[in-house]
């Protein structure tokens, strides 16, 4: 009787082979992950942002504009400028004692901007609003902007700034 003799196991070029197929799957599915991430991150945004109309209309409806007191000479934003620099002011809608459900919704969307740029107004007497926060797909010229009217839109902006932020917005509370 013959001992028959099978060798077991794979070569190394089989595993060598194998290796480099999954290294390569592996780097294509990453790639894909990190966009679909930061589409995820622009989508939360915006759904923030919307999520923000809706609250601020709830305190239109309780107090007849979109601050705590509704006068031509209530304090409100003037000029567009940082949100961070809106929540803390008085009877603005972004201040967090007028509307705590609101500045949650704002902020929420700015902890997901890119780089910190974002840009909100409101006119005297709480009339209007409008804020824009920087997307992370396109970082260097997109926001998304909603104001008061009803607005939701994306702003093409000219640099990855503040102050280029702050166009997208008007004095008057409206996107651009």
């Amino acid at each position: 009787m013959k001992k028959l003799s099978f060798k077991k196991g794979f070569t190394l070029i089989e595993l060598l082979v194998v290796i480099a197929i999954i290294g390569v799957l592996a780097s294509v599915i990453l790639a894909s992950i990190n966009t679909a991430r930061t589409k995820g991150t622009d989508a939360a945004i915006k759904s923030q942002l919307a999520n923000a109309r809706v609250q601020a209309e709830l305190t239109y409806d309780a107090n007849g504009c979109y601050g705590a007191t509704c006068s031509a000479s209530a304090p409100a934003i003037l000029a567009p400028g940082a949100c961070s620099v809106g929540i803390a002011l008085a009877n603005s809608i972004f201040n967090t004692s007028v509307d705590s459900k609101f500045s949650a919704q704002i902020s929420g969307a700015i902890a997901n901007d890119i780089g910190g740029y974002n840009a909100c107004s409101a006119a005297v007497g709480g009339t209007t609003w409008a804020a824009s926060v920087g997307l992370r797909t396109n970082p260097t010229i997109q926001a998304w902007c909603v104001d008061s009217s009803g607005t939701s839109k994306l702003e093409t902006i000219a640099a990855n700034s503040q102050a280029a932020l702050n166009g997208t917005v008007t004095a008057a509370g409206l996107c651009l």
